[in-house]
């Protein structure tokens, strides 16, 4: 071997082994990665054979007198030989027995090669095999006097896909004076190798394949559905079986194939050139008409935009625009509302009317008001349909709008029902709950209404049911159901109310209605204790969303099943849902107060209060503006919770809030919250009762319910008071030991103490920490920053 070579280390191990053995071997990569170079040097020295399966003609009897003269047979390009007769002369040389047979090719182990494989006369050499690893890289480097740093032998390993040709060409420009900075240098050789990809790999393959690539690179990845689509080739499938034939640059997986970064960037290159800017354009508005055709309306905007289609761009935003904010994309969609200009915007009722949401939900009410007037200027000055639906638009404004709250709320709703009887008069679509679990806390703040609840669901609950059509069905009885609830009424009414929601909502309605219902099923069997039907309500209720696909109500369902799994003690549950959840410091997106309020339990759980602290004032400010009461009062439950926790005061702003939330009657809002906020409880109660607005039967249920609840999951945000000052010396060290994996008797021996001694101690700190065992006692110290 050359001295300056050197080998991807697995790649040479499996060789020297496969030659050990006497056992032929294919080696398998895409263009870059050595593969030839390798079989090369290895066999440097000896008298070897050498022809490319992409040789026009094959002279078999030629080629059988060359190869019985030596004892090493090599076979390239082995991803162009489709004829059936080379294939049979190829296991032929194989099976003599006396050749050690290495081939080469760029696509993963044909088919043909199985039988050897499992009959131990082949050994595959895999593009992963080939990767070269940093070692790798730094030693090519030493080889040519250039040194590497370990953090730029990583840039150039993993930047390049541990791809030979890409690390040798880094390493031969910094060896002729180019400075490694990363990035730019970096990009240098990525251009470098899809301009050979382009030049050099993509000509050599059929006309046919080559034009359907480059139809296909428009998206980085695709369905065989969405190639005929793109392509409107109908034989894409087996210019696919071709594609896999002649390179590894094509993954499957799942039904989703994916071209590497790499050519695909080749690909583009070559497709503006030949087929030019129109062209090209062309299969990515197909592209976007595929994905606008499925509702993948983030993904269709992405090709309309990359395509400069206008057009399709103005006709999806209003389309969105037409979907309630629970619904629609307005999320994803938002940088391209927010980057229409006034003239596109002023004269589209939709389009205004998903500007006056879209800021409302981001909390700016004053741009929001500024296009309701926009709104209600343009219905003054037009006429006929285009009036009413502008009118439409305002009343369904007047009663959605975040920032306006619920004031009166019902004479809008009575207003609606009344022009929606008189005929031609016809709202958007109206969710109620927003995805979330909640109708009390939902599209709108309810609260208020819980106060008169059986009243108002007697006199307008079926005329707004009737109203909202399928969105209102099952309404009136899941609002009850949360309502009772709350107020910790009669389990068996709440149960009740939640079931005839359900039974309602199958008969025609919506699943965002059957989420709340299920959510206050969920909610009432914890509390009851009946933790495996809360499980059981979770999976069957999480197997229908993702049946009907619905993105938004998974993400809140996987919220609620994390605050039931915090109520069980289970931290880790908490701690792996904590790596998806929202980044409330990136941006704070209203739509996800539900999400933003768990992880507030979460940071609890683990200690992390400041962190809580920092959350619960952004939500208390969106609370305020969007005049959301549920928010406000849960919110500022748990920062009391926080405050006592940092031994901040605490104490006066958490009695003013009990007596705000007596005169809701609400009970569960706090005792749901069990051993997190039972010591602030007991710690103000003489204060809270001595007040003269004091509710003292309620204080005294909602006291008797919370204890219940902290006896039934101890472990539940149950860190307030815990500190390393309150373990002795030989009680932190057992601790710290057990988190190390010893047992009581090895702790014993190593402190010198009796095992009784020891597991008295081990005892106390699994009741400090609030823990079930040694695992839990363990996590939630670590959590808890204490070892």
């Amino acid at each position: 071997m050359d001295r300056k070579y050197v080998a991807a280390e697995e790649a040479l191990r499996k060789l020297e082994l496969a030659y050990g053995l006497k056992t032929s071997v294919y080696i398998y990569g895409a263009t870059g990665y050595g593969k030839t170079r390798l079989a090369k040097e290895y066999l440097d020295g000896k008298e070897a054979f050498w022809f490319s399966a992409n040789d026009p003609e094959w002279n078999y009897s030629l080629i059988e007198e060359s190869i019985s003269n030596v004892k090493y047979v090599v076979i390239d390009d082995l991803q162009q030989m489709q004829d059936s007769d080379r294939r049979e002369f190829v296991e032929k040389i194989i099976k003599r027995g006396d050749i050690w047979v290495v081939l080469i090719g760029r696509m993963p182990t044909p088919q043909w090669m199985l039988n050897f494989i499992a009959n131990g006369e082949l050994m595959v050499i895999s593009e992963e095999n080939l990767h070269l690893s940093v070692n790798d890289v730094k030693r090519i480097a030493e080889g040519e006097d250039v040194i590497l740093s370990d953090a730029d032998a990583e840039r150039i390993t993993f930047g390049g896909e541990g791809n030979a040709y890409i690390a040798a060409a880094t390493i031969q420009l910094i060896k002729s004076g180019e400075r490694f900075d990363g990035t730019k240098l970096a990009d240098r050789i990525k251009s470098a190798f899809v301009k050979h990809l382009e030049d050099d790999i993509i000509p050599q393959w059929s006309t046919a394949l080559q034009e359907f690539l480059m139809e296909i690179s428009v998206v980085d990845e695709f369905t065989l559905p969405m190639a005929i689509v793109i392509t409107g080739d109908d034989r894409a499938a087996s210019i696919l079986d071709e594609t896999v034939k002649v390179g590894n640059f094509l993954s499957l997986e799942d039904g989703v194939y994916r071209l590497r970064p790499y050519l695909i960037e080749a690909l583009n290159n070559r497709a503006l050139k030949i087929f030019g800017q129109q062209k090209y354009n062309y299969y990515v508005d197909n592209a976007g008409l595929y994905y606008e055709t499925r509702d993948m309306v983030p993904e269709a905007l992405k090709m309309y935009e990359k395509s400069g289609n206008t057009g399709r761009i103005s006709s999806l935003l209003i389309k969105n625009g037409r979907r309630h904010f629970g619904d629609g994309h307005f999320y994803e969609l938002k940088k391209y509302y927010l980057q229409l200009s006034e003239e596109e915007a002023e004269n589209n009722t939709v389009l205004m009317s998903a500007l006056c949401m879209l800021y409302s939900v981001m909390m700016n009410p004053d741009l929001s008001e500024y296009w309701y007037g926009k709104l209600r200027d343009y219905s003054n000055r037009v006429e006929g349909g285009a009036r009413r639906e502008a009118y439409e638009m305002l009343l369904y404004l007047d009663i959605a709008l975040p920032h306006r709250g619920s004031i009166n709320l019902i004479d809008l709703i009575k207003r609606a029902v009344s022009l929606k009887k008189s005929g031609g008069f016809k709202l958007p679509e109206f969710s109620v709950t927003n995805n979330q679990p909640s109708t009390m806390n939902g599209g709108k703040d309810f609260c208020n209404w819980s106060k008169m609840d059986q009243f108002l669901a007697d006199t307008i609950g079926k005329p707004l049911e009737r109203f909202l059509g399928s969105f209102g069905r099952g309404l009136v009885h899941a609002a009850l159901a949360e309502s009772l609830y709350e107020k910790g009424e009669h389990d068996a009414d709440v149960s009740h109310h939640a079931m005839l929601a359900h039974l309602e909502v199958e008969g025609g309605g919506k699943v965002e209605l059957l989420f709340a219902a299920v959510g206050v099923q969920v909610r009432l069997s914890m509390i009851t204790g009946n933790t495996r039907n809360a499980s059981q309500l979770l999976d069957t209720f999480e197997k229908r969303l993702i049946n009907e696909n619905k993105t938004a109500m998974l993400r809140n369902l996987k919220a609620l099943r994390c605050r039931v799994m915090l109520m069980m003690g289970n931290s880790g549950f908490a701690e792996k849902w904590m790596e998806e959840a929202p980044n409330e410091v990136e941006e704070f997106w209203v739509l996800d107060r539900y999400l933003y309020v768990t992880k507030v339990l979460c940071y609890l759980d683990q200690g992390r209060n400041l962190e809580a602290i920092n959350l619960i004032e952004r939500l208390l400010y969106y609370s305020e503006v969007n005049k959301r009461t549920y928010i406000h009062l849960e919110s500022g439950i748990l920062l009391a919770i926080a405050n006592k926790r940092e031994k901040r005061e605490w104490k006066e702003e958490f009695i003013k809030l009990l007596i705000e939330i007596s005169e809701y009657k609400f009970v569960r809002i706090i005792s749901e919250k069990g051993a997190g906020v039972l010591p602030l409880l007991k710690e103000i109660k003489k204060e809270y009762l001595e007040n003269r607005k004091a509710d003292v039967t309620w204080f005294g249920r909602l006291l008797k319910e919370t204890a219940m609840i902290a006896e039934r999951y101890p472990s539940q945000l149950n860190c307030d008071s815990v500190q390393p000052s309150d373990f002795g010396e030989t009680s932190m060290e057992i601790l710290r030991l057990q988190a190390s994996g010893l047992s009581i008797k090895e702790i014993a021996e190593k402190l010198e103490l009796s095992e009784r001694t020891v597991k008295y101690h081990a005892s106390e700190n699994y009741k400090k920490l609030g823990a079930k065992g040694k695992t839990d006692a363990v996590q939630k110290a670590r959590s808890m920053n204490l070892i």
